[in-house]
């Protein structure tokens, strides 16, 4: 199961308050499954709950628990000396060991005082929220939700980002009430005392490379350093096998390694996604284990899709920890920089540029729109502001990189589901990231996978076996294939877009009438939208998940 822990901690004496959030604490824990084990401290005032307590409770000094890997072999002894009273529990030596740590985690230690960090990226998400001088806080968003004893507003920031980038800015989430540690970030709280601060600044300006076969050469070390330190003990690897890149050259390390590997395909029959996924594993010889493809109407955003996808790709997998190669294309095949970023003069023009998924008209009207798109402007910017890197391109690059990555798998990490398991993720590892930022200025040939595919002549050859599936708008794939033999990703998104307009109308419609005292929601015109796509004269269902997902943000104020 994968990693959780949460808890609270009572910093002015809020008797009632604590016996209300700990009552409920165990009320979830009931329901949630799996073995929970729970430390107290402070005469009670503090409780931690966690399925992944570092050392246990008759050896461990301090309550410690890890969720993911700190990737580090001296932080990871720095950890259990922590937890075994070897040394002594201290802010500069907790500091000195989320500082070394390569890997993607949350992290969380019970003393005297209590202490709660995320990775460099923040890729593994920590909520917390204060509540009568209470802090409650766990790696899920949704069981904070439902401690906090009042219900939720929403956070008009935060609905407008996730509506347009596919999540949140900054420290937001939907919920006011609720924040999530930023990359780098740590709490520490102790009678009377609560703060939040950085144990290391990220991302940072690094000094970029002089010649692009340096920085080749460095990213190539770094990719087999981060792959070579999350090897699982045992002959067998597993890893999620898809018909893209990243997962490819994963797998292919693994295998110059000298591992076997067992590797699991999620797709359609017909695709490209399943077809390179079967070459591949046919000439390198490795177990395939081929989990059929299942369209979900229930996912309305990227972090939903991205979630449940990787569970059904888990199915029938060995129980171990999971290779993926989620990150790869952001890091090195600079997917988000498009053309028009080279036209840009100053930090507006990228500013509009990012904001590429804007809400219709037809939902709300031109101001409802308006301020969406002005809360979105508005935490760009002040998102460049807090990265400050002097190139504009380069700053640009390095805001896609660090949230679209710190974002892109909150969804999953935060879920409770019993079946999901631990990723390893190589291109979250801290030299891997470091290496991309050193990455010289960034150019028209280095964009759209260009860096990417030069990269791997410094990699392992089995990476060109077969081809792959390339981004749209990137370079296509430099092994030659059979064209129109299947159908690409993207290709069979556009058809069912298209197909399935009818079907998304009427969740829409079901959703317009339990809205219609939604100020929000332009209820006429969108029942004549809906109808025309029940009649077929309107095909396009973008519109239709929009209506759903405002309708779920809003909904969302109303929830307890």
């Amino acid at each position: 199961m994968l990693g959780h822990f949460f808890g609270y901690y009572d910093f002015s004496g809020s008797e009632y308050c604590c016996k209300e959030i700990k009552e409920g604490i165990l009320r979830e824990v009931g329901q949630i499954g799996g073995f929970f084990q729970m430390e107290s401290g402070n005469q009670h005032r503090s409780l931690l709950v966690s399925n992944v307590f570092v050392l246990e409770r008759k050896i461990s000094r301090v309550g410690i628990s890890l969720c993911g890997d700190l990737v580090a072999k001296d932080s990871e002894k720095t950890l259990i000396e922590l937890a075994s009273g070897e040394i002594d529990f201290s802010g500069e030596v907790i500091k000195s060991m989320l500082k070394g740590a390569n890997g993607t985690f949350a992290f969380a230690a019970l003393a005297d005082e209590l202490w709660l960090a995320t990775d460099f990226l923040g890729g593994r998400p920590l909520f917390h929220a204060v509540h009568e001088g209470v802090l409650i806080f766990g790696t899920s968003f949704e069981l904070i939700r439902r401690l906090i004893p009042k219900p939720c507003s929403l956070d008009f920031q935060a609905a407008s980002e996730d509506f347009c980038f596919g999540y949140p800015l900054s420290d937001r989430t939907l919920a006011n009430e609720i924040k999530v540690l930023r990359g780098g970030e740590y709490i520490r709280c102790s009678r009377g005392e609560f703060e939040v601060a950085y144990y290391e600044r990220f991302p940072v300006e690094l000094e970029t490379f002089t010649a692009i076969e340096s920085s080749l050469e460095a990213s190539a070390l770094a990719i087999r350093a981060a792959i070579h330190d999350r090897v699982q003990s045992g002959e067998s690897q597993v890893a999620l096998l898809s018909g893209g890149l990243d997962s490819r050259v994963i797998v292919s390390e693994l295998l110059e390694e000298g591992h076997q590997v067992t590797a699991a395909n999620y797709s359609l029959v017909g695709t490209l996604d399943r077809i390179f996924a079967e070459q591949f594993s046919e000439s390198s010889r490795i177990s395939l284990r081929i989990n059929n493809f299942q369209k979900q109407y229930h996912c309305l955003a990227q972090g939903e899709t991205t979630s449940f996808s990787l569970n059904a790709a888990q199915s029938g997998l060995p129980e171990k920890r999971i290779f993926s190669g989620d990150g790869g294309g952001e890091i090195f095949g600079f997917i988000d920089i498009k053309p028009e970023f080279f036209q840009c003069s100053c930090f507006d023009d990228f500013v509009n540029l990012m904001i590429h998924q804007q809400p219709s008209k037809y939902i709300g009207g031109d101001k409802f729109r308006d301020n969406i798109i002005d809360a979105c402007r508005d935490g760009l910017r002040s998102q460049l502001d807090h990265i400050g890197f002097r190139d504009e391109l380069k700053a640009a690059y390095v805001l896609y990189l660090v949230n679209d990555l710190r974002r892109h798998l909150h969804e999953y990490f935060s879920g409770l589901c019993s079946e999901t398991r631990e990723l390893l993720l190589p291109y979250y590892d801290r030299r891997v990231i470091g290496a991309a930022l050193r990455i010289p200025n960034i150019s028209k040939e280095l964009v759209g996978h260009g860096y990417y595919y030069r990269l791997l002549d410094h990699l392992s050859p089995a990476i060109k076996l077969v081809p792959w599936q390339s981004y749209p708008g990137s370079i296509p794939c430099p092994v030659p294939y059979e064209e129109g033999r299947g159908v690409s990703q993207w290709g069979y998104e556009r058809e069912t877009n298209r197909r399935d307009a009818r079907r998304w109308a009427f969740l829409a419609l079901r959703s317009i009438n339990l809205s219609v005292q939604n100020k929000e929601i332009r209820a006429v015109i969108l029942v004549v939208l809906c109808c025309f796509a029940i009649i077929g004269l309107y095909k396009n269902s973008y519109i239709f998940k929009q209506i759903l997902r405002v309708n779920r943000y809003f909904s969302l104020a109303r929830r307890k």
